[in-house]
């Protein structure tokens, strides 16, 4: 809910924690870019309309930004983010990155279809947007050797999935681990 969003936000900055763009913790993984005492990225997935209207607002009032992952075919319909909401995050310090170009693929499964989801979805984005697209959300936290390297040669900075690791090094990043908060 929003309220127990606002909470957690809350508890956070006043724990002294700092929102920082994913970009610039692979910065610092790569090229030892300063960090804040207390950093955190936060990130979203498949940019349901609720990150704008909800989450937005409150992280605004707080003065922290997050990282939202979109389908980039999917940016149209109802209950997703648009473009023009997309560019309004941008604008307000966020950074968009790839949910792939239709979503919901396994590509660990589906190694064919890297190319779309990762490459072309990339290009979408980066054009209905007109920002650089950085990361990679990798659908369902899934990975191998294969997805990593196609996303790397697509010019991708690093990529996430899902995990507990809070320790990140030039070999994790493109599998940034990402610590998974549900409703319960």
């Amino acid at each position: 809910s929003s309220d127990m969003f606002r909470q957690h936000m809350t508890l956070l900055k006043n724990a002294g924690y700092q929102t920082i763009p994913l970009s610039l913790l692979i910065e610092a993984i790569y090229f030892g870019a300063e960090l804040p005492p207390k950093p955190l990225v936060l990130t979203f997935e498949g940019g349901t309309v609720g990150v704008y209207t909800k989450a937005f607002p409150i992280m605004q009032e707080l003065d922290y930004t997050g990282t939202v992952y979109l389908v980039a075919g999917r940016m149209e319909g109802n209950g997703v983010i648009s473009p023009e909401q997309a560019k309004e995050l941008v604008a307000a310090g966020w950074e968009i990155g790839s949910k792939g170009m239709y979503g919901g693929i396994n590509l660990v499964n589906n190694h064919e279809k890297t190319g779309e989801e990762a490459g072309v979805s990339k290009s979408v984005l980066e054009q209905k947007i007109g920002t650089q697209v950085y990361t990679f959300s990798y659908p369902f936290g899934a990975m191998d050797e294969f997805v990593a390297q196609k996303v790397s040669s697509y010019l991708y900075r690093g990529a996430v999935g899902v995990g507990k690791s809070t320790e990140h090094g030039a070999n994790t990043v493109f599998h940034l681990s990402r610590l998974e908060i549900k409703n319960d």
